[in-house]
């Protein structure tokens, strides 16, 4: 059998994810292949049920956040130290597996590592230029430059997501030039309507509130404001209940409060399916969960970490394409909070569901390149 690694980067959940989804499309694309998916060590349920191996071999990267906002100082270092104990790990991993091609995840400091050890390597990234909001002139000049660089290391390259979220037109033309774009990778695993609808069955009547935060503990904050901000929401909306996921990185004791129409998960089975039955989304801008989302069309209030130009960049892109509304983590208090849920379910009015559904994406995602991204894994197998 052919091995095949993917290697995820463990920056919150989203990237193990949408790995475990393309896992899938691999494995069933190339039956005379194995697919093994590296992930973190708090990741494990993000690829439960595929056809592929999961190995939990890397350790999280903590993201340090206080009060909604990013602790840059204190990330950049972690980070960089993080992505180079990865490097070693799935470097000791191919040495153990001999794999006929590795897939990385925004794992940078494993491209030059694997390559000069002899491996092909197809390096993955949705974020090329990240623009001066939250990342100043020398993020936004200097960070085109280093993808360049391991793009032009790596044997081959795919982007992920919509190119339109790279604001300048030079780096999207760029992009579509010398990668491979098979666009939203939540497209290639839509969510069964009977699953969302017995979620719908389980609150008849209802107003389902879904909040999620991703897969750090850096949404812990967002979490705390909107539980406190239920008791208003309940009293202002009427038949309103609310489904808390923490995630990996949140210890759902911290956000737990005992209160009607509550509940609180450590994680939901199919978080796409509570998406696309749920009447409001509250969440952190994190791109494979606005993806999600947007495929399924739900109504959301996204705050973005406050600092994180990646974050700040996906609220500006999903808010303006389509139609999710936009909060400030510097604005966040259960008042605030409240009086934003209220306008959202106002705006709408009871067929609040139906109307945003019929608004529809003011832009389609350029999601037609999977067949291109098949053809790349093929080139090397």
């Amino acid at each position: 059998m052919k091995k095949i690694l993917i290697a995820s980067s463990t920056v919150g959940a989203g990237h193990a994810v949408r790995d475990a989804q393309l896992a899938r499309l691999i494995q069933e694309h190339r039956r005379d292949g194995e697919v093994i998916h590296l992930a973190g060590t708090d990741t494990m349920q993000a690829g439960n049920g595929g056809p592929h191996q999961i190995w939990a071999c890397l350790r999280p990267t903590a993201v340090p956040a206080s009060n909604g906002r990013l602790m840059g100082s204190q990330f950049l270092p972690g980070w960089v130290k993080a992505d180079l104990d990865h490097a070693v790990q799935v470097a000791r991993c191919a040495r153990q597996l001999r794999p006929k091609l590795i897939l990385l995840d925004e794992l940078h400091c494993a491209v030059p590592l694997l390559r000069s050890l002899g491996y092909p390597v197809i390096f993955m990234t949705d974020m090329f230029a990240l623009g001066e909001a939250g990342s100043g002139r020398w993020g936004a000049r200097r960070w085109p430059e280093l993808m360049r660089l391991l793009i032009r290391w790596a044997s081959g390259a795919v982007f992920l997501g919509d190119t339109r979220r790279v604001d300048e037109e030079r780096w999207q033309l760029w992009i579509e030039r010398n990668m491979v774009c098979p666009g939203s990778v939540a497209a290639l695993r839509p969510p069964e309507p009977e699953q969302a609808d017995r979620i719908r069955a389980r609150y008849p009547g209802k107003k389902l509130i879904v909040v999620t935060a991703g897969g750090s503990a850096a949404g812990e904050h967002l979490l705390q404001m909107v539980v406190e901000a239920f008791e208003q929401i309940r009293r202002r909306v009427a038949d309103a209940v609310m489904v808390v996921a923490c995630g990996p990185g949140i210890d759902p004791a911290r956000i737990r409060r005992e209160m009607p129409g509550l509940e609180v998960h450590h994680y939901l089975p199919d978080l796409t399916s509570w998406l696309a039955a749920s009447d409001l989304v509250i969440t952190q801008a994190g791109l494979c969960t606005l993806e999600e989302i947007a495929q399924v069309q739900a109504p959301a209030l996204i705050v973005p970490l406050e600092n994180h130009p990646e974050q700040i960049a996906n609220a500006a892109y999903f808010s303006r394409h389509y139609g999710m509304r936009r909060m400030e983590a510097d604005a966040l208090g259960p008042d605030r909070l409240a009086d934003a849920v209220v306008r959202i379910f106002k705006r709408f009015g009871p067929e609040m569901r139906k109307k945003y559904e019929s608004m529809g994406p003011q832009t389609a995602d350029n999601s037609n390149g999977v067949d291109g991204f098949l053809e790349l894994i093929d080139r090397f197998l």
